[in-house]
């Protein structure tokens, strides 16, 4: 899901995704530094884990959907919010193993 007219593809994004790259860590995921081939800089945030079962009786565990509640308000929130102290965020992808949100990289800012 896009909020910006982009000059990357996902697939840029997720080649980027080394440990090299990582500027923070919190508890909801990894933060990356990626620099695309356009030269442009972004912040890439990685939320923690994939979907997770309960082991007696298969169901997803009550954490996960808070967790996937907590990534879509902030998707929403933030891809309509425009303000000079808040980054912009400028797409999310989301796989089965993964879900990522890319901002606009602030040097010496924090997300």
């Amino acid at each position: 899901m896009s909020f910006h007219k982009l000059g990357f593809s996902e697939e840029e994004i997720l080649n980027c995704l080394d440990e090299d790259n990582v500027i923070g860590s919190g508890s909801s995921g990894k933060v990356y530094k990626v620099v695309l081939t356009s030269g442009e800089v972004v912040a890439v945030k990685k939320i923690w884990g994939g979907v997770k079962k309960d082991i007696d009786n298969g169901d997803v565990e009550r954490g996960q959907f808070h967790q996937d509640s907590a990534f879509d308000a902030e998707v929403e929130t933030l891809g309509k919010i425009r303000h000079k102290n808040i980054v912009k965020l400028w797409c999310c992808c989301t796989t089965r193993d993964s879900k990522l949100l890319v901002y606009e990289y602030m040097p010496n800012g924090s997300l």
